[in-house]
């Protein structure tokens, strides 16, 4: 391998970085044309993932929920690839409906059971 350090090799040097320096730029570009438009989302909405964290539950609970119409949604996507949001007020008045039972854990019962001694009497 010939390595030449003429004007060729500067000008391919200096092209490359050129390049590098245009992606560079393009990639910048494009993270903040992506950034704007995560600002325009409404926060109000939750995605699957969002309400999952929120809820405490995991993702495929809330998509079970939503299928089943237990859970109002929107969905922004395709027929093919459903792509939910959830109102966040829907999804606190969804876990207020299914929090259930009174938060108090329950008590074991304690039987009494009848000891049968060939030595002792009933006990």
């Amino acid at each position: 391998m010939n390595h030449s350090s003429g004007p060729d090799a500067t000008h391919a040097i200096v092209a490359l970085l050129t390049r590098i320096a245009e992606a560079v730029e393009r990639a910048a570009d494009h993270r903040l044309a992506i950034d704007r438009s995560l600002s325009l989302v409404d926060p109000e909405y939750l995605s699957i993932n969002q309400a999952a964290a929120v809820a405490g539950l995991s993702a495929t609970t809330i998509r079970r929920e939503i299928k089943a119409g237990r859970l109002p949604a929107s969905d922004i996507g395709t027929p093919a690839h459903p792509h939910y949001r959830i109102a966040k007020a829907d999804l606190q008045l969804w876990m207020e409906k299914n929090r259930g039972g009174n938060n108090i854990p329950p008590q074991p019962q304690r039987m009494k059971r009848k000891v049968q001694s060939r030595y002792f009497s009933q006990m």
